[in-house]
């Protein structure tokens, strides 16, 4: 009659939502493991301390002040190198600027840098060298290999590119590393040497840790206000810290579709136990005269069973076209995941209904 359809659309409908949140559940904490998992491009435990100067004092000052804190920092306890850099290191915005490659007019992230900075933060030389204390002259660079694959199909290293007025020879190429953040892939980037005509007044200096351990905040700050008292250290914390952040929102949509998919599958399974109990309380006289006829229990149960089973079933169905449909929206919001992958719809669902009818299996065994 009318109760029964309105159960078993109830339950069905139940059962389709279930499926639905499981799938975007599963589908987001997949596309997270992705992100944090892979290869960032930076050594462990790399910190990096964000400074501002004086936008008054000259860059020939800044220039020097950063050189005697670099010097100042090596006395940190743990450090094993120490470099400093133009850019943002994670979350910010680089400078962009336009470089003549080849006659051709592109654009690149620019940031300029210590001579220390790649060994301090672990970037990975692919060809060539680093930047070192015989560059003194700015006409060198390296590029990261985005920039080298995008711009010369061959070999960067002796290649030279245009930025203004000056003019640099590729040195030596590193891997891309996500430095703005963790769901945001290398872009083509040029590092060349810090001078004292370099872009100021925000300054990154970037340590790694001699023992693996984290470095410690306060001796940071303290060496760099040793130097320079009128300096403003904006934060100090680890790389891979300030990357994990970038995502923090990203986790917590992660977190709670997962909440509403467990809360879902289990709304849905006191659901199908209601109805177990309920179609065994209206049907106990015929079930009672089946015994007495010899009827097997397997049987009786499944009498009991059936309609949470086929509701189950039918749902889940309908949830999982309906997750197809709906996944294509999660697209932007996933990273080297494929939404509305029928490997993941079918398992996710084959589960869904695993979970469901043994609830109702079992229910049906206790009366």
């Amino acid at each position: 009659g009318d109760a029964r359809r309105f159960r078993v659309v109830l339950g069905g409908i139940q059962a389709a939502l279930a499926v639905i949140f499981a799938v975007g559940a599963v589908t987001l904490i997949r596309s997270y493991i992705n992100l944090v998992r892979q290869d960032q491009g930076f050594g462990l435990n790399v910190s990096s301390a964000t400074v501002n100067y004086p936008f008054s004092r000259p860059r020939a000052g800044i220039f020097h002040t950063v050189m005697d804190t670099l010097v100042s920092l090596r006395r940190v306890p743990d450090v094993a190198m120490v470099g400093a850099t133009t850019g943002p290191m994670v979350n910010g915005t680089y400078s962009q600027r336009a470089v003549t490659v080849d006659g051709q007019e592109q654009s690149a992230d620019w940031t300029e840098v210590t001579p220390g900075f790649f060994v301090a933060t672990g970037m990975t030389i692919l060809a060539g060298r680093p930047l070192d204390n015989r560059d003194e002259v700015n006409d060198v660079a390296v590029v990261n290999d985005v920039f080298a694959r995008k711009y010369w199909s061959g070999t960067a290293i002796g290649k030279v590119l245009t930025a203004g007025t000056q003019t640099f020879r590729v040195v030596g190429v590193v891997r891309g590393v996500f430095d703005k953040r963790l769901d945001e892939r290398p872009t083509p980037t040029v590092y060349a040497p810090l001078t004292p005509d370099s872009t100021f007044p925000i300054v990154t200096f970037v340590l790694s840790s001699a023992t693996g351990r984290e470095l410690q905040d306060l001796g940071i700050r303290r060496a760099i206000g040793a130097v320079d008292r009128d300096a403003v250290v904006q934060s100090v914390d680890t790389v891979r810290r300030r990357l994990s952040r970038t995502v923090a929102d990203t986790a917590f949509a992660t977190y709670l579709l997962g909440v509403f998919g467990l809360v879902s599958v289990s709304v849905t399974v006191v659901g199908l136990l209601a109805v177990v109990s309920f179609s065994a309380a209206r049907r106990r006289r015929e079930l009672a005269v089946r015994a007495a006829l010899g009827a097997p229990p397997r049987r009786l149960q499944w009498l009991v069973v059936s309609e949470a089973v086929q509701t189950a079933v039918v749902g889940s169905a309908a949830g999982l076209l309906i997750a197809h449909v709906l996944s294509n929206l999660l697209e932007s919001f996933v990273y080297e995941v494929t939404p509305g992958s029928w490997a993941t719809l079918v398992l996710v669902t084959a589960l869904s209904v695993s979970i469901k009818v043994t609830a109702a299996l079992v229910a049906a065994r206790g009366l």
